[in-house]
């Protein structure tokens, strides 16, 4: 069966009830940022992490979302916040007008391996020369309900660690080995885990990563 490329139904219908964890590390960015960096926040959802990088004191943020009922709620939270609704894996922002990209769990969310790749390459393009690419996502988990559910769902979608949610929304844990490949063309900073609450409240363990663009 075909993965979906496109879940923007599923997110407006999710929109008012998810709760999104991955925190913000931010000893990890703050030495390389200043008051005006120009900062993307893609796959922003309701703007949670644009809403913690304006109370930091910066100014120069743009979220962009392909669900409208996310970026609604986002303009309400955040009215002072630059808030776009795009269309699924596009970037429609000017070549290297970034200083540092946030994708947090927006590769777990387009599940295709053409979505990821396609994601990855525009956030490089949308980059300066040497500007950041900070990733906060899924690996592949080794407790018994997600193992049993890569094994029933790899059948389905053809690519182990894509699985469907209670909900009816399609998601990827990664191999990564398959991360450090799709983030090759980038100079590795850090990577690291850490533990998280997933929207649907179980305990997972996700990695972050930074790398920078040559």
């Amino acid at each position: 069966m075909t993965i979906p490329c496109d879940q923007t139904e599923y997110w407006d219908r999710a929109a008012s009830s998810k709760t999104f964890g991955h925190p913000v590390c931010w000893d990890r960015i703050e030495g390389t940022l200043t008051p005006d960096s120009r900062i993307l926040d893609y796959g922003c959802g309701y703007g949670r992490v644009c809403g913690e990088l304006w109370g930091k004191g910066y100014r120069n943020i743009k979220g962009a979302d392909s669900s409208p009922a996310m970026i609604d709620l986002a303009r309400k939270k955040f009215p002072s916040i630059d808030f776009r609704v795009v269309a699924p894996c596009t970037f429609p922002f000017e070549d290297s007008a970034f200083d540092l990209v946030l994708l947090f769990t927006v590769l777990t969310s387009s599940p295709g391996d053409r979505e990821q790749r396609t994601i990855v390459e525009e956030a490089r393009r949308v980059l300066r020369a040497g500007g950041l690419l900070y990733v906060s996502d899924m690996p592949l988990q080794t407790d018994k309900r997600n193992l049993d559910r890569y094994d029933r769902y790899v059948r389905k979608y053809g690519i182990y660690g894509v699985f469907d949610v209670e909900d009816g929304a399609v998601v990827r844990h990664h191999d990564m080995a398959l991360i450090r490949e799709l983030l090759g063309d980038f100079e590795e900073i850090g990577l690291w885990g850490i533990d998280v609450e997933t929207m649907n409240g179980h305990r997972a363990r996700a990695f972050q990563y930074i790398g920078r663009k040559n």
